[in-house]
């Protein structure tokens, strides 16, 4: 599913005093993930539509970044030759999920399959203030990347 969040709003007098006056400014920071299929300029003219329609049509739309969204299927051998890597390095089964939002372009390599590896644990607070690892860890995603590479080597 796409999502708009709101990232930060900000307004107004922030002084430490009374004010009694109505904020002639105010700024959003939204972030808008897109899922394949959807082309970040139309998306972009979608929204600019929306405000003008809802009578915000004076409000400047700042962009900072644009990305095109990526699929790779999971059925596809690229999954599998990171799967059976996967396997052998950490002696698991992995987790392989069908889709998983990311954030980069990855659509811009077109129809190249796109696997996503990781070094963490469930309690390694994954984009957060206290995210972190371990050496081991560290170390055993080496070894991921080692087996994925040997593999890729014997499937070419």
């Amino acid at each position: 599913m796409p999502t708009l969040t709101i990232a930060g709003i900000a307004g107004g007098d922030m002084r430490d005093d009374v004010t009694l006056g109505i904020p002639a400014t105010a700024t959003a920071k939204i972030e808008i993930r897109l899922v394949p299929g959807q082309d970040p300029q139309r998306v972009l003219g979608a929204v600019r539509a929306h405000l003008s329609k809802g009578g915000f049509g004076d409000l400047a739309v700042e962009v900072m970044a644009t990305s095109s969204p990526h699929h790779t299927d999971h059925t596809d051998p690229f999954v599998a030759l990171v799967a059976d890597a996967a396997r052998r390095a950490y002696g698991a089964e992995p987790l392989v999920e069908p889709y998983t939002q990311w954030i980069g372009n990855q659509g811009a390599l077109g129809d190249v399959p796109i696997v996503g590896v990781g070094v963490s644990r469930a309690d390694a607070g994954i984009d957060g203030p206290n995210e972190h690892i371990r050496l081991e860890d560290y170390r055993m995603g080496i070894k991921h990347v080692v087996e994925i590479m040997a593999a890729m080597a014997v499937a070419e």
